[in-house]
């Protein structure tokens, strides 16, 4: 028999948004050299928009998040999916989503964004 590890840790459940509208597939990344970094993406309902990709971010390892921002569409009557959240080596930040026609479900496309302001 092999010896175990056992890890404890203290965690902490930190609301980022706060509506009675749904919030799901929720995304986070940590910065590479500094993990009181932290961004988080997730699909969000927006009021005459529908479901977009909302985000916010962390200085402090989580303890308080920026107010959440949506992404616009791209076309009108496009509905949101399936972000994802990725920063490279340097420290750079890419959202990855699914924009897709959602009246007629003809139509959608990927998009890779990588922020300007962290």
């Amino acid at each position: 028999m092999g010896s175990q590890t056992t890890f404890s840790g203290i965690s902490q459940n930190t609301a980022v948004t706060s509506t009675n509208l749904f919030e799901g597939e929720p995304t986070l990344a940590v910065h590479p050299t500094n993990s009181q970094r932290l961004a988080s993406a997730w699909i969000g309902v927006v009021l005459g928009q529908g479901a977009v990709i909302r985000t916010s971010t962390s200085n402090d390892g989580g303890a308080t998040w920026t107010t959440p921002i949506y992404i616009p569409h791209e076309t009108n009557h496009d509905k949101s999916a399936d972000p994802s959240l990725q920063f490279n080596s340097s420290g750079e930040l890419f959202l990855c989503y699914v924009d897709y026609d959602g009246t007629n479900f003809t139509s959608g496309e990927i998009y890779v964004r990588k922020s300007t302001d962290n």
